[in-house]
């Protein structure tokens, strides 16, 4: 299975959206075709499907630690 970029977070949430921000810009560029870009959204547990079964997984996700 082609590695993943799974973008992660709330748009609406400000700084939360910032891996779903990085997922939309990347799917607009020429990756290599063994390289698959998702925006995740905020399922959780629900992305293991995605998960499941692939070598490789780049997670961007953002979080305010104060």
């Amino acid at each position: 299975m082609p590695t993943l970029i799974l973008g992660l977070g709330n748009p609406l949430q400000s700084d939360d959206g910032l891996g779903c921000r990085v997922a939309q810009e990347l799917q607009c560029c020429a990756l290599p075709p063994d390289v698959e870009v998702m925006d995740g959204g905020t399922p959780g547990l629900g992305l293991l499907n995605l998960i499941e079964g692939r070598e490789r997984v780049v997670i961007v996700d953002a979080a305010e630690m104060g």
